[in-house]
C-alpha cells in the first residue's frame, strides 16, 4: 500500500476562503467545509520513500555584521 499524504498547498487555499466562516461557527459554512475536506482528501501527494537531497550551499549576499558599531 502506498503511504500519501493531503497537499498542504492546496489545502491552504481550499481553506483559507472559509476560515472566517468557520471560525465564528456560521452554519453556512458547514457545507463549504465539508465540501473543501472532500477536496483536501481527494488531492492527496504520494510519498516517495527516500526522496531526500541536501541543499546547495549559497553564499549569503550580505557582507558580515558581527562585532561592528552600529553608528
Amino acid at each position: 500500500m502506498r503511504q500519501s499524504r493531503p497537499n498542504r498547498t492546496y489545502a491552504f487555499g481550499a481553506l483559507k476562503p472559509i476560515l472566517v466562516g468557520c471560525l465564528l461557527r456560521v452554519r453556512a459554512c458547514l457545507a463549504a467545509l465539508r465540501d473543501a475536506l472532500d477536496a483536501i482528501v481527494r488531492s492527496r501527494c504520494r510519498i516517495q520513500p527516500g526522496r531526500s537531497y541536501p541543499r546547495a550551499r549559497r553564499v549569503k549576499p550580505h557582507a558580515h555584521s558581527n562585532y561592528k558599531l552600529c553608528c
